[in-house]
């Protein structure tokens, strides 16, 4: 299957907009200024990994499989980065003293590194995606496992900004709720249409 990257090149060009304008200007070094600009910087490298991944599984032969594996697995580690981060942004807009309690480390951090070794043994366990004999490239159990973790970070976000509204602005309320109902939507598309 040859996957369709366009989308993947309009989202590396507005986020590299972003991310250049937003370091054009002096931030106070805060924590939700820190998460901020990780999250720009790590939605930079999943449109880059999204990109070189959907090029290696659309052209690599199956003497390849082995880059293959390689390409992929780092794509998915810093695909599934995303949210989380995302997550951290919106308890960072609410908590700005950077202090993250053990309960909301165990419910923004574990989820991900579960994904992270669904990931990781993937070679072995073809949970996430696996490659046949000629090359041809399978999703596995473990991606829509993803997805749903995915979408309990939207979930979780969204708690945490409703829960909170009075401290927050209209515009951080907005872009919060914005962002992650998009996210959700696009999460489902990604999951019912993959070769986009």
């Amino acid at each position: 299957m040859k996957w369709i990257i366009h989308y993947d090149i309009v989202a590396l060009l507005l986020i590299s907009f972003i991310l250049i304008s937003y370091s054009l200007f002096n931030h106070l070094k805060t924590f939700q200024n820190t998460v901020y600009k990780s999250l720009l910087i790590i939605s930079l490298l999943s449109a880059v990994f999204d990109i070189i991944s959907a090029y290696s599984c659309s052209y690599f032969t199956k003497d390849q499989i082995n880059a293959n594996y390689v390409i992929n697995i780092a794509h998915f580690i810093i695909q599934n980065l995303v949210p989380c981060i995302y997550c951290l942004f919106a308890y960072s807009m609410v908590y700005e003293n950077g202090i993250i309690t053990k309960k909301w480390k165990v419910l923004i951090f574990v989820p991900y590194f579960i994904v992270l070794l669904v990931i990781v043994s993937t070679p072995i366990t073809k949970a996430c995606f696996y490659f046949d004999e000629n090359g041809n490239y399978y999703r596995g159990a473990g991606q829509v496992f993803a997805y749903f973790v995915a979408i309990y970070y939207v979930l979780l976000s969204c708690f945490i900004v409703l829960k909170n509204m009075k401290i927050l602005g209209k515009p951080q309320r907005f872009a919060v709720l914005l962002y992650s109902g998009e996210i959700f939507v696009f999460t489902l598309i990604q999951l019912f249409f993959p070769k986009y």
